[in-house]
């Protein structure tokens, strides 16, 4: 199956921690132009978008990175899972957000079933998590 893209403006836009919805007329025709591929999203149910924020403890980082590696390779194998991205902000080394995109809501319930999922939720249970939010979102406008 081919690697899914998300655009690069999606990226900028959570790496810089901006969490509202916004649409840009004309960017998918931009896209074109430049010659990359993008699939527009058109499924009975709304894809299940997944934003999450978490700090840190500056100490458990490697830990940190160690667990969400096994979880993310594990999850961009799952077949409901068409996103997920581990994104690291620039102004903040503690702070990183998750862009997880699951096609409906039993993808991301069985992701939470998994194995790789398992490597966050223990890191979670050590505390090395300060903070974190979530926001569940359906996906509107989308590309992969």
């Amino acid at each position: 199956m081919a690697r899914r893209v998300l655009p690069a403006l999606a990226v900028i836009i959570l790496a810089a921690c901006c969490l509202r919805t916004c649409m840009l007329p004309g960017f998918v025709g931009a896209a074109q132009r430049t010659g990359r591929a993008l699939r527009v999203a058109r499924m009975a149910e709304a894809p299940l978008t997944m934003v999450v924020e978490v700090v840190i403890k500056p100490d458990r980082i490697d830990d940190f990175l160690a667990a969400l590696k096994v979880d993310a390779e594990g999850s961009r194998k799952e077949e409901g899972c068409l996103r997920f991205d581990l994104l690291r902000d620039k102004e903040d080394a503690n702070k990183f957000v998750f862009y997880e995109v699951y096609k409906d809501a039993e993808a991301a319930a069985v992701h939470k079933e998994t194995p790789h999922y398992k490597a966050w939720a223990d890191f979670k249970a050590t505390g090395g998590v300060v903070s974190q939010t979530a926001l569940k979102m359906d996906g509107i406008d989308f590309t992969y």
